[in-house]
């Protein structure tokens, strides 16, 4: 396991610990890692799960329990968490981690946001699972991916609005977005100051 360093000189003088696509990987070296750091938080920006619920995916339910006792932990979903369930509701409000389901939390001076993952169809109905869309959280946004040459459902307007106020937020910011091809598509251009992403595998 790889430790990057970025010094990103926004003055606030916290480091963060970004973690994504761990896929319910053995958790043992990043814990050593994790408290080797003496982050300020940890940001898990999405695919904790790997094509499984949380309550079946052993290694990343010790991680979500694990990462809050070393420092305080952020979560946001991607793609994969299309498999959570709605018991998952009840076991990540229990690991003492915060989601971040196209919402935003002010730490330590610092705005921290999750844009969720657009999902290219209708999870729950595809999977026969009709219990997933019924949470507290959303878990992944039931439509297909934005068009321009289409009206906006329910989840896309709530998402673009979510945005747009999360933009407008006078301070340092970071997003966590799990997908790195939506920033030409929606966020390119855009004040968020700093974009933490994953999905590729290749160290956003």
């Amino acid at each position: 396991m790889k430790v990057t360093r970025y010094d990103l000189n926004k003055g606030a003088g916290l480091t963060f610990a970004v973690m994504t696509d761990l896929h319910d990987a053995p958790t043992e070296r990043i814990f050593e890692k994790l408290s080797a750091l003496s982050c300020d938080a940890i940001l898990i920006a999405g695919d904790f799960v790997h094509k499984k619920s949380l309550k079946n995916s052993p290694n990343a339910l010790k991680l979500l329990r694990a990462c809050p006792k070393i420092a305080p932990t952020f979560i946001s979903f991607g793609n994969h968490e299309r498999n959570l369930v709605a018991d998952d509701e009840r076991l990540i409000r229990e690991t003492g981690v915060t989601v971040l389901d196209d919402s935003h939390v002010l730490f330590k001076g610092i705005y921290i946001g999750g844009f969720t993952s657009f999902y290219m169809e209708d999870s729950a109905v595809k999977l026969g699972d009709e219990s997933a869309g019924k949470t507290k959280y959303r878990l992944f946004k039931r439509m297909k991916m934005p068009s321009k040459s289409c009206g906006l459902t329910e989840y896309e307007e709530r998402t673009f609005k979510w945005l747009g106020d999360f933009e407008k937020l006078d301070g340092v910011k970071i997003l966590m977005c799990h997908h790195p091809e939506y920033y030409p598509a929606y966020l390119k251009g855009k004040n968020f100051g700093v974009i933490v992403s994953g999905h590729a595998h290749g160290g956003q």
